[in-house]
């Protein structure tokens, strides 16, 4: 994506004296709808709300019938 759009991505270091973080901002709406939906994925896996077979099969049918539909807006 980087590749095609050079405005999608602007990374950048965290001022936080302590670590070494990079930050990201992006702004590709399909993008972002993945990035929300991952992180609530990850949190009921670590919840225990499901498996691990259930997300490993949202990761790879992502994203199934949302492509007949809107993303979110951020």
């Amino acid at each position: 994506m980087d590749e095609e759009n050079r405005e999608l991505f602007h990374l950048f270091l965290v001022n936080d004296p302590e670590s070494e973080t990079v930050g990201i901002t992006i702004s590709d709406k399909k993008t972002i709808c993945y990035l929300q939906e991952w992180m609530e994925k990850k949190q009921k896996l670590d919840n225990g709300k499901i498996t691990e077979e259930e997300y490993l099969e949202w990761k790879l049918h992502w994203p199934g019938d949302k492509q007949k539909t809107e993303y979110k807006t951020v």
